[in-house]
């Protein structure tokens, strides 16, 4: 959306480039303010965002994430990196909240199962995160043809190379560094910190696995179940 010009990119940090429906700053204000075409991001389901949703059909890409590396990730964002919400559980706590529904933007099913049901519409573009691990490239021009952009195979190699994940460790407007700097993150912690597929298996305990094993069986749509990954596939 920026014409693939990343030094007007770097100059502004993503959180006004790009800013959270739900967040407190820049905050709604700004965003009305913000001339069209605006990226706007959200975590919230659909149930939550507002009704013109369904009226105006903004475009929308949702990306989903299996459960299980979702729920490492969701931690150490939200209780190892940022210092808003006081935790004074264990990690095998965090699980336990987190496969009975009692986390933020919860369940993770519900919000899932959301966004499935709408994969089909002409303004939505689902995505998986493990999709974007195994061939970047291919969802990179999805994306572009989604939002009616013509890049070259040369510049969709640049937005590749750009958006891995070294890069965007190393790039300060991406990388949440600044939020340190307003002692609202961790300094011995990382917003970006792992990213792969499959790091579950170093963290999650047998009984968490098997609670959410039955919740992607039990509580997912059929036809989603399959696309529900939690590895890798083998080369």
């Amino acid at each position: 959306m920026n014409d693939i010009d990343f030094e007007k990119a770097s100059k502004i940090n993503i959180e006004h480039r790009f800013p959270y429906f739900e967040y407190p700053m820049p905050g709604l204000d700004v965003i009305a303010e913000t001339p069209s075409p605006r990226l706007i991001k959200s975590h919230l389901p659909f149930s939550i965002l507002p009704n013109q949703m369904d009226k105006k059909k903004p475009k929308t890409i949702y990306v989903a994430r299996n459960p299980k590396d979702t729920i490492v990730s969701y931690y150490w964002f939200g209780i190892k990196f940022l210092n808003v919400v006081p935790f004074n559980g264990s990690f095998e706590d965090y699980c336990r909240l987190f496969v009975t529904d009692q986390v933020a933007y919860g369940p993770w099913w519900k919000h899932v199962t959301e966004a499935w049901k709408r994969k089909d519409d002409e303004n939505m573009l689902f995505l998986f995160y493990e999709d974007l691990q195994t061939d970047a490239r291919k969802c990179v021009k999805q994306i572009a043809e989604f939002l009616g952009k013509s890049f070259t195979e040369e510049q969709i190699d640049l937005v590749v190379q750009h958006c891995n994940f070294d890069s965007m460790k190393k790039n300060r407007s991406v990388n949440y560094e600044w939020m340190k700097d307003d002692g609202i993150a961790n300094k011995d912690e990382a917003f970006l910190r792992s990213g792969k597929v499959g790091d579950w298996r170093n963290h999650l305990s047998e009984d968490i696995v098997k609670q959410l094993d039955e919740i992607v069986a039990t509580k997912l749509p059929a036809d989603m179940r399959e696309y529900i990954r939690d590895s890798l596939p083998e080369k």
